[in-house]
């Protein structure tokens, strides 16, 4: 199966630096998700939005040992609609998991847990937290089903969650496929959570 990592934002919160090539527990947040993704997935494909992405991406990407292609959004509209419309229209295979570039502490390990909770019924598996908030970012889709719905949206307008409800999609708990989902689905946006992640790598030095 092929993993989708989405890489492509501007990190305006960040004051626009690229999170991906941010350090984090003594490297490059991509890298720490490709090393973590490899032995999981024959192949990763990483969507970002410019030439200069592509190139950084490429340079960190040389000599894992794993088929990494990293391409260029098909649309210019900055967003993770954009990226899941690019992927859909990219990935040959039926299925891709999808994870997005600014979470440091995933797993490949719970990516194919979801995998393997996708069933002929649905078109799509995305945890959901207790509360009710979902990880659309953090799923399972079937490339179709994303494709015809995505083809003729207004993508610079729409949130994700329009893309969750005009496909089947199934929603499992965190708790299904994580042992320790707060720690993997943390994402960096902010200084702030920079900080957290770093007293993390740390503490969870099984993650680092």
């Amino acid at each position: 199966m092929n993993l989708v990592v989405l890489a492509g934002g501007a990190g305006r919160r960040l004051g626009g630096v690229y999170k991906p090539l941010l350090e984090l527990c003594g490297k490059p947040m991509i890298l720490r998700i490709l090393e973590a993704m490899s032995g999981y997935f024959d192949k990763v494909t990483v969507i970002v939005h410019d030439a200069e992405q592509i190139e950084a991406v490429s340079k960190i990407a040389t000599g894992l040992g794993l088929r990494v292609d990293v391409v260029r959004d098909i649309l210019e509209v900055a967003s993770p609609l954009s990226g899941l419309y690019t992927a859909s229209l990219t990935v040959k295979e039926g299925i891709f998991a999808v994870i997005p570039a600014d979470t440091p502490f995933i797993r490949g390990k719970t990516m194919k847990a979801l995998h393997q909770l996708l069933d002929d019924e649905n078109d799509a598996v995305v945890p959901r937290w207790p509360n009710g908030y979902v990880e659309p970012l953090i799923a399972v889709y079937r490339r179709e089903a994303v494709r015809r719905a995505l083809s003729n949206a207004a993508l610079s307008s729409l949130r994700v969650s329009w893309l969750l409800e005009n496909i089947r999609t199934k929603y499992v708990s965190v708790e299904e496929i994580s042992e320790n989902p707060r720690l993997e689905f943390f994402n960096v946006n902010t200084r702030d959570d920079l900080e957290v992640v770093q007293r993390l790598c740390h503490e969870n030095c099984q993650f680092a």
